[in-house]
């Protein structure tokens, strides 16, 4: 049975060639972002990405938070103005069924209540879906504030997931995997961002109910770790093109 040292050997002999050829990503130091943009960050995963202006790390449901907080000039805690009443006081009509003060009081304090419990309830609901994300390997995940969603049409964002592999993988690798998901035109381009080298992926295609489609996937490989930064929008891609490559340019990977 000398056979089976010697086929371990070969076995470990290609292991150590193929981890050779292994990909691993640099950290270049904090990104210098686009004029205005900002950056969101998941410490437990180490990784960190630019947001440009009109679009909302999180969900749908903070960004909605978010516009109704812009709306009525809130901060978070403050009360949007109470509704004008039939019997609300005015300089024509001084003193006349006019509300007094201990009234105005009770009822901006109900709103700023009411705006309270909704902020809480929202938030929690917002990092409930963020974990429900995180859970799927999505570590970053940011919505378009520029476009106004439709229940079943894909959403204006982007995201970051990572996936692992059982051994550390080439990029060749990794991009070859990512092929065989492609649904309709797919155009593949090498590509170096600050942290090293990846795949840039642009794919048009149409959904059952003719919607179309467009996705920008930027795919890199540090060891055994597989980031798939990924840019989705319906219609047209006008708006995930105008960000794509200054994004990914920022994603950053944490030293471990």
């Amino acid at each position: 049975m000398k056979w089976i040292p010697i086929a371990l050997m070969a076995l470990a002999a290609c292991m150590g060639c193929h981890r050779m050829n292994v990909t691993r990503l640099s950290y270049p130091g904090p990104a210098q972002l686009p004029s205005g943009w900002s950056l969101a960050q998941n410490d437990k995963d180490g990784v960190a990405i630019g947001v440009a202006p009109g679009w909302h790390y999180g969900t749908d449901t903070g960004l909605q938070l978010q516009q109704m907080q812009q709306q009525f000039g809130l901060t978070g805690g403050d009360a949007p103005p109470p509704p004008p009443t039939a019997n609300h006081a005015t300089a024509d009509t001084p003193g006349r069924g006019s509300a007094t003060d201990n009234d105005e009081q009770q009822i901006g304090q109900a709103f700023a209540n009411m705006e309270q419990q909704n902020r809480e309830e929202t938030e929690a609901k917002e990092k409930q879906e963020m974990a429900n994300l995180e859970s799927q390997g999505v570590i970053l995940h940011v919505v378009s504030a520029n476009t106004h969603w439709v229940p079943g049409e894909e959403e204006t964002l982007y995201y970051v997931k990572l996936t692992h592999a059982t051994f550390g993988t080439t990029l060749a690798d990794a991009t070859e995997a990512a092929k065989r998901g492609s649904r309709g035109d797919l155009t593949v381009t090498s590509m170096d961002l600050p942290i090293g080298p990846c795949s840039k992926m642009a794919e048009h295609y149409k959904t059952m109910g003719g919607d179309d489609i467009y996705e920008t996937r930027y795919v890199m490989v540090n060891d055994t770790d597989i980031y798939t930064l990924a840019f989705t929008e319906t219609g047209s891609d006008s708006e995930i093109n105008s960000i794509d490559d200054a994004a990914a340019k920022s994603f950053r990977v944490q030293k471990r």
